[in-house]
């Protein structure tokens, strides 16, 4: 069982059933299935509402976490991030809450078809947002319900085996060679890192959003738009976000965004490149076993990227 296998699956006539039951003022509009990813399926309700579902116990706590924290954040950062409008409770034969957001305009980066211009020239904007994101009050956040990371997201050393093994698994079949070229692009991230690298990323204290990677931002005519899916927010290492430089920009776009969002150590900086890496295994595996060709083809992109800096 593959760790996105759901735990209680919404299909589509469950997720009309249950957003009918509890927001009347929507029953009997469209609902179509839009995405579904590791902890989430996503619906499009009347062209205009994108209901989040969770899927697995672990998603439970994290859309509770992005319930609170979003409606703090939104007015606080320059880009769109979207509080939920309707927030479903969970029901006798329904584990999960679940949850309504107007739908962004634009696309996510994986949709988009950026070139290396359109990349480059969201250098700057991206740099910009994740400035304004990691100043945000840290003890305001606390305050507002963002938790610390209690899953060990800056374990560097657990997640290169972790990512070793996801693309280990896939050397011997018919993608051999791109498994092969993210392994060695993992390893070099990896020993580049000093190895005291998760205690120093555990001892950072930001708001992050978490699991920042192409699918999660939004971009309409080349313009940044704003970040979605939120579960994963919390208190943390400024390098889990730092991360979306290393692969959806190509390395020649670094220094505008570095300029844009100000002073990144070294150390930071080296632990968003690993990230990054151990992004491209995730999605890589995830994109190869459930045929998500936008996923694989974004992350083939960010391993472009990393092998310009390997070594």
């Amino acid at each position: 069982m593959q760790p996105w296998t759901p735990e209680f699956p919404v299909s589509p006539a469950r997720a009309a059933a249950l957003i009918a039951g509890q927001f009347p003022a929507l029953a009997g509009r469209s609902v179509r299935r839009l995405a579904q990813g590791w902890d989430n399926v996503a619906y499009l309700v009347d062209e205009r509402w994108v209901f989040r579902f969770p899927q697995r116990g672990l998603a439970v706590d994290l859309l509770a976490s992005e319930v609170r924290v979003l409606g703090w954040l939104g007015p606080l950062v320059p880009f769109a991030t979207t509080a939920p409008t309707f927030v479903g409770a969970p029901t006798a034969d329904s584990p999960a809450p679940f949850a309504g957001y107007p739908m962004l305009p634009g696309q996510t980066v994986c949709a988009a078809g950026l070139d290396a211009a359109a990349r480059r020239a969201l250098a700057a904007p991206l740099g910009r947002a994740l400035a304004a994101l990691h100043a945000l009050d840290p003890d305001a956040a606390a305050a507002a319900g963002a938790p610390p990371d209690r899953i060990g997201r800056t374990e560097v050393h657990r997640y290169a085996e972790l990512g070793r093994r996801r693309l280990v698994g896939h050397l011997g079949g018919p993608v051999a060679g791109v498994a092969r070229r993210a392994l060695r692009v993992l390893d070099d991230a990896h020993a580049a890192l000093p190895w005291a690298a998760d205690v120093v990323g555990a001892a950072r204290r930001v708001v992050v959003h978490g699991d920042l990677y192409a699918r999660h931002v939004v971009v309409e005519g080349g313009r940044l738009v704003g970040f979605i899916d939120w579960g994963d927010v919390h208190l943390g290492d400024p390098a889990l976000d730092l991360s979306i430089a290393h692969a959806l920009l190509p390395p020649a776009a670094h220094g505008a965004f570095r300029a844009a969002y100000g002073l990144i150590d070294a150390g930071t900086w080296g632990r968003a490149r690993f990230r990054a890496a151990h992004y491209v295994s995730a999605l890589l595996h995830y994109g190869w076993d459930v045929g998500d060709a936008a996923l694989v083809a974004e992350a083939e992109v960010a391993l472009r990227h990393l092998e310009l800096v390997a070594g």
